[in-house]
């Protein structure tokens, strides 16, 4: 265990309340606030007073009087520290804190000089932080028996890293005591005998020495400690002595304890990635997900390895990660299960861990470390709230009080303080009346009406969920008198219980139900303490009444098994001794040699299942057979055969062997150890065909078919926009229209082929919002399209989410948009899409398993050499092909897949392609070849392309295509190094072939290089691609043929166009559209229209008559109603309103179009005036432009001229002026001399 010792000195003062008035009178030696910050520029020289102090044995230092209030440090009087010589490694940093006890002060000239080299002078510093392997303690008033070490010895063996370095008494019969028990003992009785001592020797040391002394006190220097374990003499807490307290002087030696070790504080703090309670997160992986899992902080991978059950060397995990866990990823070969027992696997180590299941994951604890209550404490962080208690059950539901009753899993759950505890005993009168069905991995249970309230209380909801189990209550509260349906499904995403547990864990359940309600029913004067187990495993601990009889536990154990599905036989023991069941727990409990009782008391109970062959070798047999059937129709070979050779080894070879060989592995080396089965045993291996292949391509290629054309055949009347998408200009919703009425706004969708008159119909009628949504890729007016877009729909019979493609066309006043306010924005990464294809016939058979078996892993080792951290991302499309077939891997002769590549690192990719047995292509999205490359052919043997590749500098790879191979080259090289591998011939002509043609008769003697002669003449760029016949050849070109009868050397020959295969654009982008539609959407026939005159009409009541009808029957029959009087009158009323109104609207509607017309027509006059305005404007800023530029041409000459007559006339008076200067000096010098001359006649 390592320790951070970076400041401490841990010691317990206590002190009684009726002591308090002597507390007031401890005086401190020491005021630990106190300390000095060196100066700059030490040590400090004073040449003036340095000789009072003799410089050869000691240092002078200039220091700041340093407090300390809270985090900040204030500097005060500036100092002279003198220091001995042995104290110079504490000036090792300048800017530190040191601490000096007990120095001598003195003023010399002004100056504070503290002497601190006395013999009762400590001087303490702080120092860096250290890391160490123990705790160190000093004991004293240690006695002879040192007893504090003694409880450090203790301590050491519990697993406590602590050890004494020192002690201290001033009794000296205790010596001889103290070194029986430590024989290298070293005693230091005088200041000189500690100098003596080596700091960093790790023999203890006795300290002989009056604890008023202050020279002892060096120790704390020199070996420092962090824990200090005093016990002086007067203890005030020792009442059998009736000690006078801090009121003697022997009890006031404590306060100068708790001065001393204020003085050499040192805090220990733990390193955290050792002692902390943190779970880190394991990332496990298996082959068809991931869950987490919550392991400690530095745990041992090891043990928790172990504890998983998982055969995963240590070697395999990051080298950080190998000593102890942190966050990463382990592997595993298959999905950790948590089985019945609790454990993870049947080989589970016996280390002191445990599994802790939460509803918010799954957790690995250590029991046997003192970090168990922070692990739980961690646990109960991540599950409550803040009024809710931690509770613990064990996986049969019964709740754990204590942490030894902890086993290798438990469930842990919150509870609200004043809520009710899980109750698991609603169960036991419900669970017989339910039925238990299992499907797959789902679970269902079926409790009819008048149990359902009570199994639902009862169920344990809560274990379910922390055990991985998701669960789902259907009908409850039950209705129409319908049972309850309780689902159980286990979570991908989490660790769960073995789905195989899970009817035994609820047969537990059940059992612990009745048990929990006959201890309820229990009289407490009659009561037995019982622990039941089912096989070695407890489920149960309680009490029963002394009357309970055994064949009940069995009757109960049946009644569990029936409503689980499961074998119901069973029988109780004892511990290793059977019961009756006839027997009651008071008898059994009297007899002394048949029974088991533990050490608590407890009366044990053993259930034992009956354990009956189930026929697992027949299943094994079976499931060996199905194996070796599906990889025999893998390798192609027929049904008939696979039957013959199936049996035959079955009934030759060992099942279990069989078993265990087709269990693990690929399917490659599973058929190698069938191969060697049958070699064994004599019988002969089929031989494989191509038709399992074959036959499953066609059948892929038809249901790609059968998508393509549902997406692709879709009509407007089968779909409905989804509303919200579209949007009006003031952000509401788009109205979706069903069909056309006069004055309607919104989006109507409509076919292609409706969308044309449509167009031409909708536009302008509308001032507000219009727009017609035509569906497909088939824009019918590209020119007045607002934009190609993809929208969400619905189908209309079965309701299947779309998303489509069409064009949206906005027809009205104002537009129609899309909604984007869930719009996210990435930036993509630059790919480009790329085939990898490797060729059997270039690899020998040990890189062709490889690239058969795993062609992603083996292509990116092959391109290694090429520098790139990462080759290729998302592979996708993995095809096995014979001869442009697909066919199965064992007989391919090609393998390809497809992946994408960065765009930086392709043609670095590119250079070693074809060099390193893969061939790399770069395309497109719709899979056409990507631009920018061009592939000079060189013929047939690929020796010959790989030596011109080396002539080429800047090559990208070797090119193949069926049998002919070429060198790969950027587009602009394709000229120059065409010209360098076959100079003298002529360069191929360079067409984007995007249509073909069938051009014939030509002339039977016309090669290819005449036809293309014949094209290049005809002023029409053509590649020929091959002959059709010996007149006939195919063609291609990017444009249309200039003459559909051309001449060729006098022959007329016709150029037909040849009908390629077209792509039909998928309609539906995303979603299916069924053509049933479910049985939840089934809606019933819609009932006729019904004409609304069968009822209404005057006639339809008007009884037919023939010849043998009666006049008297006419008569009686009642007449039409005629509309007469004031209600025709009416109606003719509102006719004439109605005709008034629309020629209103008609004259209204004429009006505000000629208000219109003249409205344009004045914003035309007032924008050609405005134009008018605006070009005479700029004229004449063109013309004030001009002048102005004309006028600073003649004014900066002007200034030109006049500065350059201003610099002559400076020029000349400067002239003068020296002329000037010339002339006076000539004339001073003949009047100096005689000057000069009289003066020195004067001196």
């Amino acid at each position: 265990m390592f320790l951070a010792v970076c400041t401490l000195l841990a010691i317990v003062l206590v002190v009684f309340s009726h002591l308090a008035d002597t507390f007031w009178y401890m005086r401190f030696v020491f005021d630990t606030k106190w300390g000095f910050a060196l100066a700059e520029g030490f040590p400090y020289t004073a040449p003036v007073w340095m000789g009072e102090f003799g410089q050869q044995e000691a240092l002078l230092v200039r220091a700041h009087l340093v407090r300390s209030e809270g985090d900040s440090f204030n500097s005060g009087q500036k100092v002279v520290l003198r220091m001995r010589h042995a104290d110079w490694f504490f000036l090792e940093e300048p800017h530190q804190l040191i601490r000096v006890l007990q120095a001598q002060s003195c003023q010399v000239q002004g100056d504070c000089v503290l002497d601190c080299t006395a013999q009762a002078t400590v001087v303490a510093a702080y120092r860096p932080t250290q890391v160490g392997e123990s705790l160190y303690m000093a004991e004293l008033f240690s006695g002879g028996f040192a007893g504090w070490a003694q409880a450090a010895w203790v301590l050491h063996t519990s697993g406590l890293p602590i050890s004494t370095r020192w002690t201290m008494d001033v009794d000296d019969d205790g010596i001889a005591m103290l070194q029986a028990q430590v024989p290298n003992l070293r005693v230091v009785q005088s200041f000189d005998d500690l100098e003596a001592v080596d700091a960093e020797a790790a023999e203890p040391m006795h300290v002989n020495a009056d604890f008023n002394w202050q020279w002892w006190l060096h120790c704390f220097a020199t070996h420092p400690v962090q824990i200090v374990a005093a016990s002086p003499p007067s203890q005030p807490w020792n009442a059998s002595e009736s000690a006078a307290g801090l009121l003697a002087p022997d009890g006031q030696m404590l306060l100068r304890l708790a001065d001393i070790a204020g003085a050499f504080e040192i805090p220990v703090g733990p390193l955290p990635e050792r002692t902390s309670a943190e779970f880190v997160r394991l990332a496990l992986q298996f082959p068809d997900g991931d869950v987490q899992l919550q392991v400690p902080n530095g745990s041992q991978p090891e043990q928790v390895l172990q504890w998983l059950g998982a055969d995963i060397p240590l070697s395999s995990l990051p080298n950080d990660h190998q000593q102890r866990l942190g966050t990463l990823t382990i592997r595993l070969p298959q999905r950790p299960c948590i089985e019945s027992n609790g454990d993870f696997s049947l080989n589970q180590s016996e280390a002191h861990l445990c599994t802790v299941a939460t509803a918010v994951g799954t957790y690995i604890i250590d029991t046997a470390s003192p970090r168990l209550w922070p692990q739980l404490l961690n646990v109960f962080d991540d599950l409550s709230g803040a009024s809710e208690d931690l509770i613990c059950y064990g996986l049969s539901g019964q709740r754990l009080w204590y942490a030894e009753d902890f086993r290798h899993c438990i469930i842990a759950d919150t509870l609200e303080r004043d809520g009710p505890p899980l109750s698991i005993t609603f169960l036991a009168q419900a669970f017989p009346q339910t039925q238990l069905s299992r499907e797959d991995l789902c679970v269902e249970i079926c409790c009819p009406e008048h149990a359902a309230t009570d199994f639902w209380l009862g169920f344990p909801f809560q274990m379910t969920e922390a055990l991985g189990w998701k669960s789902e209550v259907i009908n409850f509260p039950c209705q129409d008198h319908k049972a309850m349906s309780l689902r159980l499904r286990p979570d991908p995403t989490r660790i769960y219980l073995q789905p195989s547990s899970v009817q035994g864990q609820l047969r537990i359940w059940y059992v612990v139900s009745r048990l929990n309600m006959a201890q309820d029913l229990a009289e407490p004067e009659d009561r037995y303490a019982i622990e039941i187990q089912v096989v070695a495993q407890g489920i149960w601990q309680g009490q029963l009444p002394g009357t309970f009889q055994v064949n009940l536990l069995e009757e109960w154990w049946r009644d569990a098994s029936k409503a689980t599905a499961l074998p119901p036989d069973v029988r109780v023991f004892s511990g290793p001794h059977p019961l009756w069941p006839d027997s009651s727990l008071e008898a059994v409990r009297a007899e002394r040699q048949h029974r088991v009782v533990r050490k608590s008391g407890a009366l044990l109970l053993t259930l034992h299942p009956a354990c009956t062959g189930g026929g697992v070798k027949e299943e094994n047999l079976n499931w060996s057979k199905t194996r070796l059937a599906a990889l025999c129709l893998a390798k192609g070979i027929d049904l008939n055969a696979t039957t013959s050779f199936v049996d035959a080894v079955a009934a030759a070879a060992n099942n279990q062997r069989l078993w265990q060989a087709l269990q693990t592995g690929t399917d490659e080396d599973k058929w190698q150890q069938v191969v060697t089965f049958a070699k064994t045993a004599q019988v002969q291996l089929p031989e494989g065909t191509n038709h399992v292949a074959k036959a499953e391509l066609r059948a892929r290629s038809t249901m790609q078919r059968r998508k393509q054309d549902l997406r692709a055949q879709i009509t407007a009347a089968e779909v409905s926009l989804t509303p919200g998408f579209f949007k009006n200009e003031d952000g509401s919703d788009a109205a979706i229209l069903e069909g056309l009425r006069p004055g309607v706004s919104g989006v109507l969708l409509a076919d292609p082929k409706h969308a044309v008159e449509l167009l031409r119909t909708m536009r302008g009628i509308q001032p507000d919002e219009l727009a017609l949504v035509v569906l497909g890729h088939n824009c019918p007016n590209p020119k007045e399209c607002s934009q190609q877009l993809s929208f969400p729909a619905k189908g209309r019979n079965c309701g299947s989410q779309l998303l489509l493609a069409g064009c949206l066309h906005n027809l009205g006043g104002k537009k129609v948009s899309v909604a984007h306010q869930n719009n996210v924005t990435v930036d993509l990464p630059d790919v480009v899409y790329c085939t990898f294809t490797v060729h059997a016939d270039e690899c020998d058979a040990a890189n062709w398993k490889a690239f058969s078996e795993y062609p992603v892993k083996t292509v990116v080792t092959a391109f290694a050499d090429a520098g790139i951290d990462k080759v290729l991302s998302e592979p996708w499309g993995r095809r096995h092909l014979m001869k442009g077939k697909g066919t199965t891997p064992s007989l391919a002769d090609q393998v390809s897949f497809h992946a994408r590549v960065d765009q930086k690192a392709c043609d670095t990719l590119l250079a070693c392609s074809g060099h390193n047995l893969v061939y790399m292509i770069p395309r497109r999205q719709d899979h056409s070849l990507q631009p920018g490359y061009s592939v000079i052919w060189i013929g047939q043997s690929k020796a010959e392309a790989l030596k011109a590749a080396l002539q080429v500098p800047g090559q990208l790879g070797i090119v193949r295509a069926k049998n002919r191979y070429g060198i790969r080259v950027h587009e602009a090289k394709h000229d120059s190094t065409f010209q360098q591998l076959r100079p003298g011939q002529t360069m191929p002509s360079k067409v984007a072939v995007s249509h073909l043609f069938r051009l014939g008769p030509v002339p039977p003697s016309a090669d290819a290089t005449a036809v293309q002669a014949w094209a290049t003449a005809s002023n029409w760029k053509v590649k020929v691609l091959k002959a059709l016949g010996p007149q006939h050849w195919l063609i291609g070109s990017e444009v249309e043929p200039p003459l559909a009868y051309p001449s060729f050397n006098g022959q007329t020959v016709l150029i037909t166009q040849v009908q390629q295969r077209s792509t039909q654009q998928r309609i539906v982008q995303a979603g299916q559209l069924q053509q049933k539609p479910p049985p939840g959407l089934t809606k019933a026939r819609p009932e006729p229209e019904i004409d609304p005159w069968l009822f209404q009409d005057p006639w339809s009541k008007a009884a037919s008559f023939d010849s043998r009808s009666s006049v008297s029957s006419l008569s009686t029959s009642n007449a039409p109603r005629q509309l007469t009087g004031p209600t025709e009158a009416r109606f003719q009323q509102q006719d004439s309103r109605l005709q008034a109104l629309e020629a209103g609207m008609q004259e209204l509607k004429k009006q505000q179009e000629q208000q219109h017309a003249q409205l344009v027509q004045t914003q035309a006059e007032d924008r050609d005036a405005t134009q008018a305005a605006v070009t005479g404007l700029k004229e004449q800023l063109s013309a004030l432009t001009t002048d102005l530029a004309a006028q600073l041409r003649v004014s900066t000459e002007s200034l030109q001229t006049a500065q350059a007559q201003q610099q002559h006339q400076m020029q000349s008076g400067i002239d003068e002026l020296k002329a000037l200067f010339l002339t006076a000096r000539d004339t001073r010098d003949t009047h100096k001399k005689p000057k000069l001359q009289e003066q020195k006649d004067d001196l």
